[in-house]
Order: C-alpha cells, then sequence, then structure tokens
C-alpha cells in the first residue's frame, strides 16, 4: 500500500476491527507496520479508522510545522529498523473496533512514498511493557573531535562552539565490559536551546554502522528510534553542527521501558540444579521480581563437604555469564534444603540463602577415575573400590613414563568433581604403579606412584663351561625331572619351573664369536624357529665381551611345546658353549635350581645322535671328544 501526497489516505483493517477482535488485541498491545521508502523525507500520521483522532506521528527525519517549531514526530531510520510501532490505547482501541459503516480501523496518511508492506499485532506478553522512564546520559563524559570549545554551565547544560563544518563533540560509553546494552530503551533524545545552526544527534554501533537524527535551525529536540536489532551494542553518542555556530545542549537521553525486553532471560546452569552446566534448561529461568531476578529450587538434597557452584547464564548462552568465576557454596549439614538465588543483572550480585527443610540419609555414590591415565583419554569411567576404612581406591599397573592429569567424578557425571582443577602427575618410570586415592570425607585426592621392582634373574640352570662347545651334537639336554632315565640330560628341571619355562620367557646365555643356535627336541624332529638363530636375529643379543644372550618363548611354537611333554628341550648348533638358563623376573624362582651334572656312559656323534660301543669315529662322552677305533 502506497502512502504519498496526503491524498491516497489508506484505510486499514474493516470497520469495527474484526481482525483485532479476532487476535483479542488489547491496550498495551503494539501495532507494527512494516514498509519502506526511498529516502528520509516520508512522514505519516495515524488517525482512527473514522478520521477521528490523530494518534501519533512516525518520520524518516525531523518535521517543521509552518511557524518553523519542530513538529512532534518519532523519527525513524526504516531502511535500517524496517517498521515503526504505535501503542494501542484505551481510547484507540474503542475507535478501531467500533463500526460506523465506514472507513476502518485506523487510516495512515502522509507522504513521501511510504510503502507499507505488512501490519502485525505484537501482544503485550511479548512486549513486556512497564512504565516508561527517562535515563540522562551525563554531559561531563564528552570531549571534542578536533578544535570544538566545551564549557559546562551551571544549570548542567553544556555550550559547545562548534568551529568548521560537521565539527562534533561525543561520548565514548562502551567500557571494558563492551558495548553499552540500551536494550530496555526505545529511543536517544536531544534537547538543545534554538540555534542559527542544523544540529544532529549521532549513535554509532558495535558493528561500526550508524544512525542519525536532525533537529534543523530554530528547533530545540528530536527523538531517535534505536534499532531493536543493534541497540543492545552501543560504542558511542555524538552531537554534531553542518556550519559552524554555538550551541546549547540542555540534555541527552535515553527513553523507554524499564523491563527487560523478551528474550533477555536469565537461566541458572550449575553442578545442583537438575541438568548438569545445562544453559538451555528452561526450568531453571529466572524470575524478575522488582529489580532481581530469582530462581527458587526446592526439596534439593545438599551434602556436607560438597562444594556446588553455578553461573548465571543470559538468554540460554555461555556469551554472557556471571561470575567470571563460578559462585560456589556449601551446607554445613546433609539434608533437604530450600535454596534460593538472587540476581541483580544491573550489579551482577548474586546471592544464596539455603534452608534446610528435611533430612536426609547417607547417600551412596560411584567415583571413577576419568583422565590420560587407563589409556583413554577421558571417555571412560574407571570406578574407584571402597575400602574398609571409607577410602576410594583404584589402582593403574604398568604406566609408562610420561606425564597425566585426571579427576575423580562423581556417579558417572561431571556436575561434581574432584579437584576443582585437573590433578597433574608425573610418572618418571616405564611400568610404574599408580595407586589414586579419594577421601570421601574431605573430597582429598591423592596418587601414589610406585617405580617398578628391579629385574633380577632367576637361575634355571648354571653351567661351569666343561661341558664343551656345541658342535651339532646333544650335550645340552635338558629334561623333566625324573624324564632322563638314560642319565643323558645334562640337567634335570622341576616341574614347576619345567610348566613356567613352557608358557613363559627365558634367557640362556652363551660363549662364542659366531654362534649358530638350534633349539629343538632330543629326538630333533621339531625347531622353535624356522631357522636357525644367528648373529643379526633380533632373538640374540650381543652383549659386547664375547658372550651373547638368546631371548627364548617355547609358547612361540606349541607344537613343540606338546612335544616336550616327553621328549628333551635341546641347544644344538655350532661355536657357541650354553652357559645359564634364566628367568629375568624379580618375583621368579630363586636359583640355581639345577646344576651341571655328569653324563655317565651315553655316547654321541658329532650329529648329536646316541650312539653304542660299536661306534667308529668321534664321539662325545661325558661332554668330551673321544676317538673310537
Amino acid at each position: 500500500v502506497l502512502v504519498n501526497g496526503w491524498a491516497n489516505q489508506p484505510t486499514f483493517l474493516s470497520d469495527g476491527g474484526a481482525e483485532l477482535k479476532a487476535l483479542n488485541a488489547a491496550a498495551g498491545d503494539l501495532i507494527r507496520v512494516y514498509g519502506s521508502a526511498p529516502d528520509k523525507s516520508w512522514q505519516v500520521e495515524v488517525f482512527d479508522g473514522h478520521w477521528g483522532k490523530n494518534f501519533q506521528c512516525f518520520s524518516g527525519d525531523v518535521v517543521l510545522n509552518e511557524d518553523g517549531s519542530t513538529k512532534e514526530s518519532i523519527v525513524v531510520d526504516l531502511a535500517s529498523v524496517g517498521y515503526f510501532d504505535f501503542t494501542i490505547s484505551e481510547e484507540f482501541l474503542t475507535a478501531a473496533t467500533t463500526s460506523q459503516g465506514w472507513g476502518g480501523a485506523f487510516i495512515l496518511n502522509g507522504d513521501g512514498n511510504l510503502t507499507v508492506t505488512k501490519v502485525t499485532l505484537v501482544s503485550d506478553s511479548e512486549v513486556q511493557p512497564s512504565e516508561s522512564v527517562q535515563t540522562d546520559l551525563s554531559l561531563s563524559g564528552w570531549y571534542p573531535w578536533s578544535t570544538e570549545v566545551m564549557t559546562a554551565n551551571e544549570d548542567g547544560s553544556m555550550t559547545v562552539e562548534f568551529v568548521k563544518e560537521w565539527g562534533g563533540v561525543a561520548t565514548w560509553i562502551a567500557t571494558d565490559a563492551g558495548p553499552f546494552d540500551a536494550s530496555k530503551y526505545d529511543y536517544i533524545v536531544l534537547e538543545i536551546e534554538p540555534t542559527t545552526v542544523m544540529a544532529q544527534i549521532w549513535v554509532e554501533f558495535s558493528d561500526k554502522t550508524n544512525e542519525t537524527a536532525q533537529i534543523p535551525a530554530g528547533s530545540t529536540s528530536v527523538k531517535l528510534a534505536l534499532n531493536p536489532e543493534k541497540k543492545n551494542g552501543i560504542q558511542q553518542i555524538a552531537v554534531q553542527t553542518d556550519l559552524p555556530g554555538v550551541v546549547v545542549i540542555k540534555r541527552v537521553y535515553w527513553e523507554g521501558s524499564a523491563a527487560a525486553p523478551a528474550g533477555d532471560t536469565w537461566t541458572v546452569a550449575g553442578n545442583f540444579v537438575g541438568s548438569s552446566w545445562n544453559p538451555e534448561d528452561a526450568s531453571n529461568d529466572m524470575t524478575l521480581e522488582g529489580d532481581l531476578y530469582t530462581l527458587v529450587k526446592t526439596d534439593v538434597t545438599l551434602e556436607k563437604g560438597t562444594s556446588y557452584e553455578f553461573k548465571v547464564v543470559k538468554d540460554h548462552a555461555w556469551t554472557v555469564a556471571y561470575p567470571s568465576d563460578n559462585y560456589t557454596f556449601t551446607v554445613e549439614e546433609t539434608g533437604i534444603y530450600t535454596v534460593t538465588i538472587t540476581f541483580n543483572a544491573e550489579t551482577q550480585e548474586i546471592n544464596v540463602t539455603t534452608v534446610k527443610t528435611g533430612e536426609a540419609g547417607p547417600v551412596e555414590h560411584t567415583y571413577s577415575v576419568m583422565g590420560t591415565l587407563g589409556g583413554d583419554s577421558w571417555t571412560v569411567d574407571n570406578d574407584m573400590t571402597k575400602g574398609e576404612d571409607g577410602i576410594y581406591t583404584i589402582t593403574f599397573d604398568d604406566v609408562a613414563a610420561g606425564n597425566y592429569e585426571f579427576k575423580v567424578r562423581v556417579d558417572h557425571d561431571w556436575s561434581v568433581s574432584y579437584p576443582g582443577s585437573n590433578y597433574q602427575l608425573t610418572v618418571d618410570q616405564d611400568g610404574s604403579k599408580v595407586v589414586i586415592t579419594f577421601n570421601e570425607e574431605t573430597k582429598e585426592v591423592n596418587a601414589i606412584v610406585t617405580a617398578p621392582a628391579e629385574e633380577t634373574p632367576a637361575t634355571i640352570w648354571e653351567g661351569d663351561g666343561s661341558a664343551g662347545v656345541v658342535n651339532w651334537n646333544g650335550i645340552y639336554r635338558f629334561a623333566l625331572e625324573g624324564h632322563d632315565g638314560a642319565n643323558e640330560c645334562i640337567a634335570e628341571i622341576p616341574q614347576a619351573i619345567w610348566d613356567k619355562m613352557m608358557t613363559e620367557t627365558f634367557y640362556a646365555d652363551i660363549q662364542g664369536e659366531n654362534p649358530q643356535i638350534r633349539i629343538t627336541t632330543g629326538w630333533w624332529d621339531t625347531n622353535l624357529t624356522a631357522n636357525d638363530i644367528q648373529p643379526g636375529n633380533e632373538l640374540l643379543t650381543d652383549n659386547g665381551d664375547g658372550t651373547w644372550t638368546i631371548k627364548v618363548n617355547l609358547a612361540d611354537n606349541p607344537d613343540l611345546v606338546a612335544l616336550l611333554v616327553d621328549h628333551h628341550l635341546l641347544f644344538t648348533g655350532s661355536g657357541y658353549t650354553l652357559m645359564k638358563l634364566y628367568f629375568n623376573d624379580a618375583t621368579g624362582i630363586q636359583a640355581p635350581v639345577a646344576t651341571q651334572k655328569a653324563v655317565n656312559g651315553a655316547i654321541y656323534n658329532l650329529s648329536g645322535q646316541k650312539v653304542n660301543a660299536n661306534y667308529k669315529g668321534i664321539v662325545i662322552v661325558n661332554g668330551k671328544k673321544v676317538l673310537m677305533k
């Protein structure tokens, strides 16, 4: 609908205001008119729908009456805001909903090619109206932009001599806390004494855009409607003139509702309000009572010694939250409480009162460790065990050297956790044991690190070297105790140790320059490894002194282990003397447990095969080479 030329005065809604009745319109609601205009020269007056009373005037700039005085009008930057509002009074509502057989609910009469695109009703509950307020912007904090001369007057006004075109004086109202929040105001108003130059009020927002409204020469005031999407982020206010001249600034003030705008909500988020630190939980929204926002939580179980924490959060988001450090409180005894929290949005002051309303028995909790211990970083609860002394404990074995951090949390939830900051822990040695304890009474967390015990070899068998160098013979045979019927083995191994050798890693020390080792059965039928063990093999370590250490894990070859139930264990090959077998653990079997014995009468050829007395050639008898003819 086009409003232009003071001629096509469009009538809106129907005679008798059926649309307003259908929406239950009431005094205090707003009628919002959306539209656009090519420039700021537009103006419009709101009449009742039967050409009765003129209720309000809006314009894109200051409008002058025929006598040169300023017409009473609300200046709206339509290009930025996109709409203007007028409040439904009882008088307007009566006129709009009374049928006279012609006209409508209201009429827009005006000029400037204003195009109206939509008319909506904004209910009283949405705008949260309250008594209109005016808040002065002090004139003492202003500063000149350039060479302007400022003089404070006894009546509180300020005289400014502007010495060049578009000079200005300004006040910076943003602070370290951020831009000024004018959400509860609708307008900024400038009042001056009549002057010969044009003055204007200039508002800069945090996005560096600005809005202005002018006072023509000879006029005394202008009211600038604040952009509702930007008025919570105002950086500075300035007064300017188009030409050099003197202006007496009488007053600059905010005008609007004293209530917080719709959507300005304060919520308590913490570890005791039923939803762990959730700022979006509307059940914890505070209620405005006078100057204070209040939240009352009843039937809350609080425990002695537990620190309860929270913040007050604006508009269900963490962007604005108070205090910067969490607000904390405790109670002197466990019980059921009513907790009342109050918050002053202007000063950010918070207070908490707790009133015990009932008894609460002991509360059984689950305590768990979460952090970088345990292999799953901050993803798995490692539950602690309560001891007879009431202390909760958990043990982490074989912990690698490094820096760790963790917390003890309650009932698998982050509502309550200890300590306040992550526990920092340093482990100096690989394989350490870490024991974490938690005292439920004092909430104290401790960690005890125990370095691994130094490994001490536990000898299985130790020879004296007299058996000689292996040269594909069978001199280094070992049997399970009681299984060397022919007395051909160099040692018999007790059952417990034999079983341990079948399942756990043990080591063999040998002497020789270039050894070739084969570990097999006494029947030479199944070998431990596919290839003989020689220098360069990962199982063989050069000790640098003519000795070598072999790492033996018989369990790597189950077929071999199965045969060793009845067969002997044989170390054969060439170029080495077997000196010692042992376990490399501190808790192993103490040694020596088997010593080298004489092999009475058993004869072996150089291939390690047992032969009889009729054999011709070089043989091994009792570990020594003998020529038989």
